[in-house]
């Protein structure tokens, strides 16, 4: 399967954010070739006054194999 060497750092966007910023740059290697990486933006997530919102980065490999990694803001 593909592994990540990066991952964005996701963060604390304060008080009634504008949004999360756009998808970073992601990084993967694999025995198989170079993986392409795609990212997916979950849905916010509200504990209390707590808000969350995650985003996936999936690494995909020519075989088939995949990997993912999370960005949390």
């Amino acid at each position: 399967a593909p592994v990540f060497t990066s991952c964005p750092q996701g963060g604390d966007l304060g008080c009634n954010p504008q949004g999360v910023p756009a998808a970073g740059q992601a990084t993967a290697t694999d025995n198989c070739g170079n993986p392409s990486i795609t990212s997916s933006l979950g849905n916010v997530v509200v504990d209390g006054c707590f808000r969350s919102q995650t985003r996936t980065y999936t690494a995909t490999d020519a075989c088939g194999n995949s990997a993912t990694c999370q960005q949390v803001f």
